[in-house]
């Protein structure tokens, strides 16, 4: 069984995205959860950080996702020369 998305999670949606399209977010992530384990809450921050507020870019860090969960921890937390810049396991202070 699937978590409940992390309060936090859902807030910075609800911040960053118009009332629709958050739901259709935080749905989109419940169901990504739903299909296994390594999608923690880690890497749903992650999708949700690295989207930046546009929800065509959510869309294709969810594919990313879906195909290796490291290539967005990569993309939200590390620079480009891989040099960590934010720890997304812990979560965002609003």
């Amino acid at each position: 069984m699937a978590m409940a998305i992390p309060d936090d999670i859902a807030r910075k949606l609800t911040a960053d995205f118009d009332t629709e399209s958050a739901n259709i977010a935080l749905q989109a992530l419940a169901d990504l959860q739903a299909v296994s384990d390594d999608f923690t809450p880690r890497v749903l921050r992650c999708i949700t950080y690295a989207s930046f507020g546009d929800f065509d870019h959510f869309n294709r860090l969810l594919a990313m996702a879906r195909s290796d969960p490291r290539d967005v921890m990569r993309e939200a937390e590390f620079d480009i020369n891989d040099k960590r810049l934010r720890d997304l396991s812990i979560p965002f202070d609003l």
